[in-house]
């Protein structure tokens, strides 16, 4: 018996050391797989939006036991990189050239990485106003395991002058961005903090400053895959504060702006989604101070329709006319019926008075029939119903300036506007390719 449970546990202990041997053989291997699959997608990416010379030019991976060093060059050339940019660089070939070095380790309980986004050539040489060393301006790290994949993105503090002949001074908060990816579920969840930035002009007496900005959404994968794919769930944005001054204007702001997006996928494949936005202020020049909110609603929109237009996106923007596969998608999409809903919008200044609208666009079944038979331009307006209310309080249109106040007048005097309960109110709907505007027929498609 002693002798059974020597055994027993000579084999216990080799079976430990033999795992703890092979885990992390299975776990590195696991890691480059994921590391190359990663740097494939994005030169598949880069390549399919941009075209070559865009991607990736070069990938190392060094695996040992315990770790492995890995390295991408990445080159983004026109288009990919915005004139402004190439500009503001000095790059007459329009191109940026970056590095992913990335220390990997892949241990017993699975893959850790972090590393840097290196700039090289003239980006680095721009960065170097403001850090020290631009190769540690961008960390990139995250982790791999059976429940998880978690991407980390920081920036270091930027501070410096942004041209040497011109003081104009930014001044940024490091930024955070944490992506946590559960395949299980094919949940993605996203939190972005940022404290902000000032780009000052003190010689000029100009200022643009941004405080306070969040995200923080979870998202749950319908169709497509982790980096083109279609997601439902709920998000919120919120912009503390922005406001830019100069010496010879009046300033400029926008405070305590959310905006949330919520959505859900149905058996049917079919999805709702709703959009608010909300702010407590925005003043601009020779407008009264304001704070508003808007609400609307997309209903039934077809996951599969839209999905494959989107894969479609990039090669619609250099055709002339809609090919014949995406007018079949689109009819798809109308096939579901959509009604997109501004269920409200309300500006108002201080004192509560203001400016109200809601409206209705729904798209009937029977223009799905209408595309695929090549019906287009106005022929599609028989079926569309759209129907919209905008009001504005009759205190404010009473103090209007006299340009819009003889304009209110006029619009008025056509029928256009009329006032009713303490508004200047405009009724408009569209029905079987007839416009009426305060229930009277204005235009109809047949003439």
């Amino acid at each position: 018996m002693a002798r059974r449970r020597h055994w027993l546990l000579t084999a216990l202990v080799v079976g430990v050391v033999a795992g703890g041997v092979a885990l992390p053989i299975v776990n590195g291997q696991r890691a480059e797989q994921a590391w190359v699959t990663g740097i494939e997608s994005v030169d598949a990416m880069l390549e399919g939006d941009y075209g070559r010379p865009s991607g990736v030019e070069s990938r190392v991976y060094d695996r040992g036991l315990f770790s492995a060093q890995a390295r991408a060059r990445i080159r983004l050339a026109a288009p990919a990189v915005s004139p402004a940019l190439a500009a503001a660089l000095g790059n007459d070939r329009g191109e940026v050239v970056l590095t992913l070095e990335q220390t990997i380790e892949h241990g017993l309980l699975g893959i850790r990485f972090d590393g840097h986004l290196i700039p090289h050539d003239r980006l680095a040489m721009q960065l170097r106003r403001f850090v020290a060393d631009p190769a540690e301006a961008v960390r990139v790290g995250g982790k791999v395991n059976l429940q998880m994949r978690q991407l980390r993105v920081s920036t270091v503090p930027l501070s410096g002058l942004i041209e040497a002949d011109e003081p104009l001074v930014l001044d940024a908060a490091p930024l955070r961005l944490e992506l946590s990816f559960q395949p299980d579920e094919k949940r993605l969840d996203t939190l972005l903090n940022w404290p902000g930035m000032t780009l000052d002009a003190p010689e000029q007496g100009g200022e643009l400053r941004v405080d306070d900005v969040s995200l923080n959404s979870t998202g749950r994968l319908v169709a497509g895959d982790l980096l083109n794919g279609l997601w439902v769930g709920r998000s919120e944005l919120r912009l503390g504060d922005m406001a830019a001054r100069s010496a010879m204007e009046p300033p400029v702001r926008l405070a305590e702006l959310s905006v949330t997006a919520n959505s859900e996928a149905a058996d049917n494949g079919r999805i709702d989604a709703g959009l608010g936005l909300r702010f407590s202020r925005l003043s601009l020049p020779e407008f009264p101070v304001v704070r508003g909110q808007a609400r609307w609603q997309l209903r039934s929109l077809a996951a599969e329709p839209l999905m494959a237009l989107s894969r479609m996106a990039p090669a619609l923007e250099d055709s002339p006319t809609l090919p014949a596969r995406a007018r079949a998608h689109l009819a798809d999409l109308a096939a579901a019926g959509p009604v997109l809903t501004l269920e409200s919008m309300r500006l108002e200044t201080e004192a509560g008075t203001g400016l109200s609208s809601t409206g209705r666009v729904m798209v009937d079944p029977a223009m799905a029939e209408a595309l695929r038979t090549g019906a287009r331009g106005m022929a599609l307006l028989r079926h569309l119903a759209m129907t919209a209310t905008m009001g504005l309080d009759q205190s404010l249109g009473d103090a209007l300036p006299a340009e819009p106040a003889a304009w209110l007048a006029q619009l008025q005097a056509f029928g256009i506007v009329r006032r009713q309960a303490g508004e200047y109110r405009i009724e408009a709907a569209l029905e079987q390719g007839t416009l009426t505007i305060n229930d009277r027929p204005w235009w109809r498609l047949d003439g």
